[in-house]
C-alpha cells in the first residue's frame, strides 16, 4: 500500500505540472489561430452568460457588448433579445439579495422587467458603469446572439428569437431539439437535460470549455455556412 500511495504522490508531482504545460501552450496556439482567422473585427456579442467575454477574451477584442461578465436567466433573456431598444433605455435598479454575493439589478418595468445578475463584479458602481460604457459601444448593423436552452425556457421563449433582427443567432441545446430554429447541439453535453451547463463543462486535457472543440466562433462570426468542429458521433454497429 505504501508502495502504490508512493507511486500516486509521484505522479500527481510529474503529471499535473506537464498538464498545466501542455494547457497553456495548446491555449496560446489556439487563440493566436482564432485571431489570425477572424475577418469580422467589429462586431457586439448578445449573451445570456459570461460566453461573451471569453469569445472577446479569445480573440483579443475590446468588449463591445454590455452583457458581459454576466447572467441573464433564459427566459428572460429572449424578452430582452426580443425588446433590446427598450431594456437598453432603461436604468438599472439595483437591490439586495441573501442568495448573492454580486451586484443584482432589475432592468424594465412591470410585467417587462427582468433581472440582472453582474456575477464578476464587486461593486453596484463598477457594474453599472461598466453596462452603460459598453452600451454606446453596440454595434446594431453587425449583432450577434448566443444563447442556450434550459433554466426554465420554454417553446415560447425561443420564438421570441425568431423576429429579432441580427447577423446570426445560436441556441446551444444537449439533445436534438428541431423545434427550436438556430439550435446547436452540443454533443459533449449529452446525457444532460439541457444545454444551461455549457459554461461550467472543461475539457480535461486542454482545459478549453468543451463547446469550444465543437463550435467554431471565428467561422461563424465570419459569415461562414459551416461552423461545427467535431465529427458527429459514428452511430454504432449492430451486432
Amino acid at each position: 500500500m505504501k508502495l502504490k500511495e508512493t507511486l500516486k504522490k509521484i505522479f500527481k508531482k510529474t503529471a499535473t505540472p506537464a498538464l498545466t504545460w501542455f494547457q497553456k501552450k495548446y491555449q496560446f496556439h489556439y487563440k493566436q489561430n482564432c485571431r489570425r482567422r477572424l475577418k469580422n473585427k467589429h462586431f457586439t456579442l448578445i449573451t445570456s452568460t459570461c460566453l461573451g467575454g471569453v469569445l472577446y477574451n479569445n480573440l483579443g477584442l475590446q468588449f463591445e457588448s454590455p452583457t458581459i461578465n454576466l447572467w441573464i436567466a433564459q427566459p428572460e433573456f429572449y424578452k430582452f433579445c426580443a425588446d433590446m431598444e427598450y431594456y437598453l433605455g432603461q436604468e438599472l435598479s439595483f437591490y439586495h439579495r441573501t442568495d448573492r454575493t454580486c451586484p443584482c439589478a432589475y432592468l424594465g418595468q412591470g410585467e417587462r422587467r427582468i433581472t440582472v445578475v453582474f456575477v464578476h463584479y464587486a461593486t453596484r458602481e463598477e457594474a453599472e458603469a461598466k453596462w452603460n460604457e459598453r452600451k454606446k459601444r453596440i454595434y446594431q448593423d453587425n449583432l450577434y446572439i448566443l444563447s442556450s436552452d434550459g433554466n426554465g425556457a420554454t417553446l415560447e421563449d425561443f420564438k421570441l428569437l425568431e423576429d429579432v433582427k441580427c447577423k446570426r443567432k445560436i441556441i446551444f441545446t444537449s439533445t436534438d431539439r428541431p423545434e427550436i430554429k438556430d439550435s446547436f447541439r452540443l454533443y459533449s453535453l449529452r446525457g444532460q437535460e439541457s444545454a444551461a451547463a455549457h459554461m461550467i463543462t472543461i475539457n480535461k486535457l486542454t482545459g478549453l470549455r468543451t463547446w469550444e472543440h465543437e463550435f467554431d466562433y471565428v467561422a461563424w462570426l465570419n459569415g461562414a455556412p459551416d461552423f461545427r468542429k467535431r465529427i458527429l458521433p459514428k452511430k454504432r454497429r449492430r451486432r
